[in-house]
């Protein structure tokens, strides 16, 4: 019966006469035909149970692994790129090592990936499976290319400077892909139930809910990122898109009677929510086919919205 320190040695071992003599059962660090050896792609290291292969910088190939041993294949576990169930992982393992968990469609839950922190902040041992972002995936977006805050700091005096933003720290481009406005053009921009919108296209996008929260150096940041994918919150982003037959390119957004009232220049929209706005209650309905101006935006005043709109050489008000 081997043991993970024999199995380690065996694995780094550069004897060509230990017994192994087939190309199944022999160190891995036996030259190939080729003259290739296994070390000479893998670095290997052992802690307790534990045995961990790094890919080395000098190969971008990819590779499979597998075990099986004499106690039913329970005896021995190989934990590469992606595993079915949450409870298949260790709870010792190293440090910041990151793995996809297979989603269950039964529970509503897509794939998500998680990295191994451990207690004690060290290489290995005890901690926690936290949700993470995966692999190869663009954090976030180019702050420089979405809209300046302007402060006023001082009698006529203004700072202008970029908004914070988060970045994502969960999920991939499918399962949390970038907002809508990403690569487009952004018209508006606005607040609404204690969320930051922007209008591109045909699209409305919500920050989180409460604008945001903290990005890595613990600054306040705008979040369009969704915090987990392993379950939908109500806090989550929203980004919705309405429903006609004509192509849209919504212009304006004004909150009027609890509702989110949109306007494109030959139509208007109604976004609603329940009390509380989520990605689960929100909805967008055609509500009259007028057009508008959008030159000059929408004026809430008493009960009434009033808006431009051309006619001819002058201007008209509805």
């Amino acid at each position: 019966a081997a043991n993970t320190d024999s199995i380690a040695s065996w694995l780094s071992s550069d004897s060509s006469n230990s017994g192994y003599n087939t190309s199944s059962d022999r160190p891995m660090n036996v030259a190939d035909g080729n003259g290739n050896k296994f070390t000479d792609f893998f670095d290997i290291s052992r802690s307790g149970s534990l045995i961990k292969l790094i890919k080395k910088d000098n190969w971008d190939g990819d590779f499979t692994i597998s075990t099986s041993d004499s106690l039913a294949d329970d005896g021995m576990t190989a934990i590469y790129k992606e595993v079915s169930t949450i409870t298949d992982l260790p709870a010792k393992c190293f440090n910041g090592f990151r793995v996809k968990v297979i989603g269950d469609t039964e529970a509503s839950q897509d794939d998500y990936y998680v990295e191994f922190r451990t207690s004690s902040g060290g290489g290995v041992g005890n901690g926690s499976w936290i949700e993470c972002v995966g692999f190869d995936v663009e954090k976030g977006f180019d702050s420089a290319t979405l809209p300046f805050s302007i402060i006023n700091n001082n009698q006529d005096s203004f700072v202008i400077s970029e908004v914070n933003y988060a970045n994502r720290i969960a999920g991939d481009n499918l399962s949390n892909p970038n907002p809508s406005f990403v690569g487009r053009e952004i018209t508006n921009m606005f607040f609404f139930k204690n969320r930051l919108g922007f209008l591109s296209g045909d699209n409305v996008i919500f920050s989180e809910a409460g604008l945001g929260g903290e990005d890595e150096d613990g600054l306040f940041a705008y979040n369009f990122y969704r915090n987990t994918v392993s379950s939908l919150l109500d806090s989550a982003p929203i980004d919705i898109s309405v429903s006609s037959r004509r192509v849209t390119t919504l212009e304006s957004a004004v909150g009027f009677q609890d509702n989110l009232v949109l306007f494109s220049r030959t139509g208007q929209f109604v976004l609603k929510g329940a009390d509380v706005l989520t990605p689960k209650t929100v909805s967008i309905t055609p509500a009259t086919n007028f057009d508008y101006d959008e030159t000059v935006a929408p004026l809430p005043l008493g009960s009434y919205i009033y808006y431009p709109f051309k006619r001819g050489s002058f201007t008209g008000l509805r």
